[in-house]
């Protein structure tokens, strides 16, 4: 199994980047602006990218302010059944460890590899977000 994985700092505290991950309000301003998500374990997120994605995401994991994640069990058929998972640690009250996994890709594809290059914007989107308010989430 393949897998796409970042890791950064971020200089906001671990709360801030945890409402960010779980949220909808979080989630529209660095990610893509139509989610709809309860972050409660065994709920659905509903994450769509205009008429080009609409995925649907089982929340496996919600650990305030520690870790969030979720399994794909709609969308594009790549995406069907890989794992989301965020990873949070305060390096201080005002610093926080972000460690992104998307686990279980089958094959080495290059859907993956163009996954993984968004994937690359977004988490700069994320971190651009929880310092200054503004990140850049997706535009069709």
């Amino acid at each position: 199994m393949y897998s796409i994985n970042f890791c950064f700092d971020v200089s906001a505290g671990i709360d801030n980047v945890f409402q960010a991950i779980s949220t909808a309000s979080g989630l529209s301003r660095w990610w893509t602006p139509d989610v709809t998500i309860v972050p409660e374990v065994g709920s659905c997120a509903f994450i769509n990218f205009g008429n080009r994605y609409q995925n649907t995401m089982h929340i496996t994991e919600c650990k305030s302010p520690r870790s969030f994640g979720w399994i794909c069990v709609e969308g594009h058929e790549e995406w069907i059944n890989t794992r989301f998972s965020f990873l949070l640690k305060a390096l201080s009250q005002k610093e926080t460890e972000v460690r992104f996994c998307q686990s279980n890709w089958k094959e080495n594809s290059d859907f993956l590899a163009r996954c993984s290059f968004h994937w690359g914007h977004y988490m700069i989107s994320l971190k651009s977000y929880c310092e200054t308010g503004v990140g850049s989430p997706f535009v069709e």
